[in-house]
């Protein structure tokens, strides 16, 4: 007679046999491709699965860190997690995707997460706000320069990979120029494509080039090559590599076996990028893929920015940080033309900021 618990019946769960563990524990080689760890867990697409994989991993490290069950999960504890992850910047969709992979794990072991409890779904509810969403951009993890400098090293002395190269000048450009995510997907390559701002580099600057309404010519923010060399260096080999041509976006998708690069790379796509990206990095310094994927929870798109303001704060001026504080680059520039390029160049100058 089979041993499978009953829907519903938590008490009667094997939770050494439960799809949590058995996903968590083959994470990494998912993540890596490879299909054949998880072909057996439902009906769902092996891209669908790949994400919850992910997902129920950064689940359970959170429970240990928090002393919860992850199998069977409590309502409060899922809302406890999806809370955690909206202020650590996760966008509303990657949310949705992370409930639905608690709820789709349960049934698969016969056990139904409760999802109406009222309690949850009030939490649930909040978190779907376009007002959450504005707090989580406001409370995303800080990539500070120390860090940065860290990744890029590691990037440029132990890793071949063409992603690593993208997700490296992406992290760079963020912070360089205070970038928020939408900003970083419009950006192209030399000349206007479909996009609106223009990235350029020339052996003295790094400068974004940006149409300003109604004025006959563009505003700049440039930022001297000697302020930020790393990152100049991992945007110059990933424009190489990338063979990013003249009006191509900056950011781009690759194909599926990651030969080349492709159309453009959307908002919530960086998002995701970037969390990889740290997660690499953690696991790359050292940690083990649990606590790595835990700590890159709290990183994304406006991470970049978050981080140039705090970095700043040893030195700058409280004027310098007000105007990053309080404005996006593409806001500054347009409203402060030549302005918004000298807080940059004095913020770089701060000793410890440049990267």
């Amino acid at each position: 007679m089979s041993s499978r618990p009953t829907r519903g019946n938590a008490a009667g769960a094997d939770l050494n046999a439960s799809p949590v563990n058995s996903i968590v524990d083959q994470a990494v080689s998912i993540t890596a491709g490879d299909p054949s760890p998880i072909n057996s867990l439902g009906a769902e697409s092996f891209s669908t699965r790949r994400v919850y994989a992910i997902a129920l991993g950064n689940f359970e490290a959170w429970c240990k860190q928090n002393a919860q069950s992850s199998f069977p999960a409590s309502p409060e504890a899922v809302a406890s997690w999806l809370t955690a992850r909206s202020h650590a910047g996760a966008s509303r969709s990657t949310l949705s995707v992370s409930l639905a992979a608690i709820k789709w794990s349960h049934p698969e072991a016969g056990i139904r997460f409760d999802d109406t409890d009222p309690t949850f779904q009030k939490v649930w509810k909040a978190l779907r706000s376009p007002h959450a969403a504005r707090q989580a951009q406001k409370q995303a993890g800080a990539l500070h320069a120390a860090l940065l400098s860290e990744l890029l090293d590691g990037v440029d002395n132990r890793s071949r990979s063409i992603v690593d190269r993208r997700d490296a000048a992406m992290l760079g450009l963020l912070y360089a120029f205070g970038l928020g995510r939408s900003e970083l997907s419009d950006l192209d390559w030399e000349t206007r494509g479909d996009g609106s701002p223009i990235l350029h580099m020339d052996g003295s600057e790094l400068t974004i080039e940006f149409a300003k309404p109604g004025a006959s010519r563009s505003a700049r923010a440039s930022i001297p090559v000697g302020c930020c060399p790393r990152i100049v260096r991992a945007v110059g080999k990933w424009i190489g590599i990338g063979k990013i041509a003249p009006g191509m976006p900056v950011c781009r998708r690759l194909t599926p076996k990651r030969t080349r690069a492709t159309g453009r790379l959307l908002p919530d796509a960086i998002d995701h990028r970037i969390k990889i990206a740290m997660e690499r990095h953690f696991i790359r310094s050292g940690l083990s893929p649990s606590i790595a994927r835990h700590k890159a929870i709290g990183f994304s798109g406006h991470s970049g920015r978050a981080g140039l303001i705090e970095t700043a704060k040893r030195g700058a001026s409280k004027a310098d940080i007000v105007a990053l504080t309080r404005h996006r680059m593409s806001v500054m520039v347009t409203l402060y033309g030549d302005e918004a390029g000298q807080v940059l160049r004095r913020i770089h100058g701060v000793p410890g900021v440049g990267v």
